[in-house]
């Protein structure tokens, strides 16, 4: 990757970075360290940050985007989706899938900062602004810790404090660019034999068109993300073979090679369809069904058309 072609490249003055990110430096302090940590539905840590940093996060991502990413490369970027990354793997006959866990936790503070620092080439305080913008430090006194959180944070074994945050705009992006060794090594291994692999996030998915993917071939991955200090989901490695229908984030890839519904979201949907009939909608549910449909469609090319202009012509309750 070219990181030349970032603004964000070699910059060693602070006024050049508050220049480019707009950043009022009277208001740096106040506002850097501003974050909301809850849980989210009781099983998702949700850490969002002021909207003032929201902004400066914003600068920062519009700059990251100047990056030419891999074609293999999904996550959180312009243009790229969940669905084009299934659609990378739809001739294959053979999957693994590999699940990393707490991954943005795993993602301390120290590879953001050597990211600005060594691939952009930024000089020491100026990463160190950098990696302060777009990480979370729960010993900072700006960030509100609601309640239940540090019983989550026990239950489920995650021990930084200081890391990749969940709910930001840079978040997705920074989790490929701050462990981009890692992911090169991973790339450099599945090319060297002659199998294809997508990064979507903490999901890496690995595909042949003609072989099974071996053993050997799994453990040697699962080594070189252990390397680099991540952790792989208990349970959540997953293999399919060519007569089997395959889940890749999110969307299902049939043994015709062809892209299906999920029966959970069809499930979804005919369990909602009642309330259309009845025209008994209130908004939240008519965003959900929209939300079903316009997933569904993707995969089944406009089936369910009719239903959304229904649900456009339908008049919402108070």
């Amino acid at each position: 990757m070219n990181f030349k072609n970032c603004e964000l490249y070699k910059i060693k003055r602070k006024r050049d970075l508050f220049i480019l990110l707009h950043i009022d430096e009277n208001k740096l302090n106040e506002e850097l360290y501003k974050y909301r940590v809850c849980i989210k539905d009781k099983k998702r840590l949700l850490e969002k940050p002021s909207e003032e940093l929201k902004k400066i996060q914003r600068n920062i991502l519009n700059r990251l985007y100047q990056l030419d990413f891999p074609k293999y490369v999904f996550s959180g970027i312009k243009g790229r989706s969940a669905f084009g990354n299934a659609i990378y793997h739809i001739n294959c006959k053979y999957m693994l899938k590999l699940d990393m866990s707490k991954f943005f936790p795993n993602t301390h503070r120290n590879s953001i900062y050597e990211f600005f620092k060594n691939k952009l080439k930024m000089s020491s305080d100026v990463a160190l602004i950098c990696t302060d913008i777009v990480t979370v430090n729960y010993d900072k006194e700006n960030v509100i810790i609601e309640d239940g959180v540090y019983e989550f944070l026990k239950l489920k074994k995650i021990k930084n404090t200081n890391h990749l945050p969940s709910g930001t705009p840079t978040s997705q992006i920074l989790s490929y660019l701050a462990n981009i060794d890692m992911f090169n090594e991973i790339i450099e291994y599945t090319n060297k034999h002659k199998l294809q692999c997508t990064i979507y996030v903490d999901d890496i998915t690995v595909s042949s068109i003609n072989r099974y993917i071996t053993k050997k071939e799994e453990a040697e991955i699962k080594n070189i993300i252990r390397k680099h200090k991540q952790k792989l989901s208990k349970g959540k490695t997953i293999r399919y073979g060519a007569n089997e229908y395959k889940k890749v984030t999110g969307f299902v890839i049939a043994p015709n090679n062809k892209l299906v519904i999920p029966n959970k979201i069809k499930s979804k949907i005919k369990e909602q369809t009642k309330f259309v009939r009845k025209k008994e909608l209130d908004i939240n549910r008519k965003n959900s069904i929209v939300g079903l449909t316009n997933f569904a469609n993707i995969s089944v090319n406009g089936k369910y058309r009719g239903l959304r202009k229904t649900l456009d012509s339908i008049t919402i309750m108070n």
